[in-house]
């Protein structure tokens, strides 16, 4: 998580405070998922992972879900994305120099 593009996303700041900690609990599970990045499209699943009652839901999740793209039958956060792709390439180039005896020459 990098705070400061975080905090200064308008559609973060345009979130009550109720509705930032329900978005930060599904990127977390976004995060921790076998299908990592993503998550069901399906209210009632998403309401209990942002831990919200039926009526915080109903009022939040347009402002919530502007975060997540859909896809088939799940959401995903763009940026998620992008930095878990990041990591993927990270730990390939990681495990190919492992593979080629630790770091890679400065030649």
């Amino acid at each position: 998580m990098y705070p400061k593009d975080f905090l200064t996303s308008i559609k973060v700041q345009t979130m009550t405070t109720k509705e930032v900690g329900a978005y930060c609990l599904l990127l977390f599970n976004c995060w921790l998922q076998e299908d990592q990045g993503y998550l069901p499209n399906d209210d009632e699943t998403l309401k209990a992972l942002s831990k919200m009652t039926d009526k915080e839901w109903e009022k939040s999740k347009n402002s919530i879900l502007k975060n997540f793209k859909k896809k088939g039958n799940k959401i995903f956060n763009k940026r998620m994305m992008k930095e878990l792709d990041k990591l993927k390439d990270f730990s390939l180039k990681q495990s190919e120099n492992g593979r080629r005896g630790g770091r890679p020459s400065k030649t």
